[in-house]
């Protein structure tokens, strides 16, 4: 495994990233963004090592990127960096032996980030890119409506249930597009987390039945997966087998 890290995909400090790299050419690459609820976190927290490790031995990239977070960030600060990080991915990866082919996931806060990427094209937009240029999306207990922070900023009760421009199911509709996506979430996730997941793929099933997504019920707390469980973290097996099951 090479490793590059602390590498600048922007100007700003919290525009950085660690790339895991496979030896050889001709792989994949995975974008990772943290959990935290847009405020705490860190690329190199939890279980990152681990993921990078299951990749790697696989033959595939992970990069875990930082990104601008409360009290200092403010919506959209944290969406324009995940785009910035999955642009430089796209442009850079082929430099270091990759094959083109992008992955974008995260846990909660990340994956808030990662389906807004997804679903709100303005910012990928931004890195001369769409959602079909990513080839699939891993979305592990991410709030579909508007996140609880940005209500925050906002002065709102942070318990509201809110669909507008910062909630990924406000871009909902006919011309939705997107390779394929698994939404996880879990028996005892967070306050209405699970709905949220179960409304959020009815919506997209509902213009498009032959869309390419999953709902995925798992047990456990709020993203159990990041958890390790006899020396293992779940997230491992369930990132591998989904980049292995997509990259064909």
């Amino acid at each position: 495994m090479r490793v590059f890290e602390n590498v600048k995909y922007g100007r700003l400090p919290e525009q950085i990233l660690d790339c895991y790299f496979p030896r050889g050419e001709d792989f994949a690459t995975v974008v990772y963004f943290h959990g935290g609820g847009l405020e705490t976190g860190y690329k190199t927290d939890g279980g990152v090592a681990d993921y990078a490790r299951a990749l790697t031995e696989n033959g595939v990239g992970f990069v875990s990127a930082e990104y601008r977070k409360y009290p200092a960030a403010s919506f959209p600060d944290f969406l324009v960096d995940g785009a910035a990080a999955v642009g430089w991915v796209k442009r850079n990866a082929p430099l270091y032996g990759g094959n083109g082919k992008i992955f974008v996931c995260g846990h909660s806060a990340g994956a808030y980030i990662s389906l807004m990427l997804c679903f709100d094209g303005r910012y990928l937009e931004k890195e001369g890119m769409t959602s079909a240029d990513v080839s699939g999306w891993l979305i592990d207990s991410a709030q579909t409506t508007t996140h609880f922070n940005v209500l925050k900023e906002r002065g709102l009760d942070t318990r509201l249930q809110r669909v507008d421009e910062a909630a990924p199911v406000y871009f909902v509709n006919e011309k939705s597009t997107f390779s394929k996506i698994l939404l996880i979430f879990y028996e005892n996730d967070m306050p209405v987390r699970p709905e949220q997941n179960a409304m959020f793929y009815k919506a997209v099933k509902n213009f498009n039945p032959a869309a390419k997504i999953e709902l995925r019920l798992l047990p456990g707390g709020h993203c159990e997966s990041a958890a390790k469980k006899n020396g293992r973290y779940p997230f491992e097996d369930i990132l591998s087998d989904f980049v292995k099951e997509s990259a064909g």
